[in-house]
């Protein structure tokens, strides 16, 4: 049995020829190849052929439906077709600059700690149970999260956490309305493109919060931005962090570099939440966790246990190793604003020496590159600039951009060969000291030119360490 949608009664949806069968609508929309695609789609005489006005001369068939936005039509068109499967789900949505995939990945943990058959979508790619695959893009196509949810719901998965790029809500490729907890992390320009201005990009994040009133929003209690989501939603809000936290009438936070303690009240009863993650941006992570466990009808103790057991996240501030006193970290910080964040948070906790070793990505915004430079210097002690990904970049061009941000007293060292830089650090190393790796946290690849070599910060270290012991 189909639905009906345009007069015919479709079996399907599509908008990847790849997927395209018989009794399908199909939806030509993005960089669509005709001369290679369209006969594709013409051999399986869709019921329903459905593009903008701009690219009718191109198609020559007979039934064809004309639209304005045809990404914004294809998504209203999957809400209504797939609206049971969608309705499956119990989804949650992580959208900001900073924190969404610590936050989605640690919740994806802290639920399967609770016997929670649950998936995780999102910059570090699709899991579930003990399955794992990379994702090209941290929100997928419609056509592809639809797949994903046909796979999931036959698997018998019903709780979905995902997290949701500007990109992603630019393009039409989440369908909103159907997320009952939304997360608004904060936003900076870390992630800015040359199209867009900070306002523009906030008012993508915006979209996320502005359909429908029937879901909970988490918003971190210090954003500025924060507060305009706050005033521009109908749902029930809950502010989550060290400042105002809705969930708890207090909240103090006890860190050091061996993990942090979330000391709170609520209803006059004191809990502590434990977890070997540092920083006090993973204080706030975390009690954005608690409180959407909680409103999911977890008992505390059970979450307190549930915080513990959360593994470090892949590549953010994870700790890979304690060598010669010292502790390494592998961080995905790559621009001034998130390696300050970072190396501010940990400086005051180090009794030894603060290194760092850090890069700039190639064929990328080039006035961040002294910037970095800036941060690096306000807080580390040993400072090495080394490749990050330099794609078609010269990275001695790439290094010299960097360095114009040291002042003269800078104390810091050029070893372009990534590998060589985190071993000559190492090799430095004393007790009380910190190595913080920065730029490539989860990354297992360079990009060099057109091509991904295999190269993991984490396996560096281990292999060093190994040959050390």
């Amino acid at each position: 049995m189909g639905i009906e949608l345009y007069g015919v009664e479709a079996l399907d949806l599509c908008s990847n020829s790849k997927y395209l069968k018989k009794n399908n609508i199909f939806y030509i929309m993005g960089e669509f190849d005709f001369p290679r695609f369209l006969p594709q789609v013409l051999a399986q005489n869709p019921l329903k052929i459905v593009l903008e006005k701009k690219h009718q001369d191109l198609v020559n068939y007979q039934y064809l439906v004309i639209v304005e936005d045809v990404r914004k039509t294809y998504r209203c068109d999957v809400e209504k077709f797939y609206s049971s499967l969608l309705s499956h789900f119990t989804h949650i949505g992580i959208t900001g600059t900073k924190g969404k995939s610590t936050i989605a990945y640690s919740l994806f943990r802290a639920l399967q700690s609770l016997s929670q058959d649950v998936s995780y979508l999102g910059t570090m790619g699709f899991y579930y149970r003990d399955f794992h695959v990379p994702m090209l893009n941290t929100t997928p196509g419609l056509n592809d999260f639809i797949e994903i949810l046909k796979d999931l719901k036959s698997k018998k998965i019903s709780i979905l956490i995902s997290e949701v790029s500007s990109q992603g809500l630019m393009q039409e490729r989440v369908p909103v309305q159907f997320y009952q907890h939304r997360v608004f992390t904060d936003l900076s320009p870390e992630h800015l493109d040359c199209h867009l201005t900070m306002e523009n990009y906030f008012q993508e994040k915006l979209k996320f919060f502005q359909e429908g009133k029937h879901y909970k929003a988490y918003v971190l209690d210090r954003s500025s931005y924060g507060e305009r989501v706050l005033s521009n939603i109908e749902a029930e809000a809950y502010l989550y962090g060290l400042q105002r936290n809705s969930t708890f009438e207090h909240v103090e936070l006890k860190d050091d570099l061996n993990g942090l303690r979330l000391e709170c009240e609520r209803e006059g009863q004191n809990y502590t939440f434990e977890t070997h993650l540092t920083g006090f941006f993973n204080g706030e992570n975390i009690s954005c966790i608690i409180s959407i466990l909680i409103n999911l009808g977890f008992e505390i103790a059970k979450i307190q246990k549930a915080i513990q057991e959360i593994p470090f996240i892949p590549g953010r501030m994870e700790k890979v190793s304690s060598f010669n006193g010292a502790f390494i970290y592998v961080d995905f910080a790559h621009s001034s604003e998130s390696l300050d964040f970072v190396l501010s948070s940990v400086s005051q906790k180090v009794s030894g020496k603060l290194f760092v070793v850090f890069g700039c990505g190639g064929d990328r915004d080039p006035l961040k590159r002294p910037l970095m430079a800036k941060s690096a210097q306000k807080y580390a002690d040993v400072i090495i600039v080394s490749n990050d990904n330099p794609r078609f970049e010269d990275p001695s061009k790439i290094v010299a951009d960097i360095v114009k941000g040291f002042t003269k007293k800078a104390s810091y060292q050029v070893i372009l060969d990534r590998k060589s830089a985190i071993e000559s650090a190492m090799k430095e190393l004393d007790q009380g000291d910190v190595l913080l790796l920065c730029g490539k946290g989860h990354e297992d690849y360079q990009i060099i030119g057109n091509k991904k070599e295999y190269f993991c910060d984490k396996e560096v270290v281990l292999e060093y360490a190994k040959s050390c012991s």
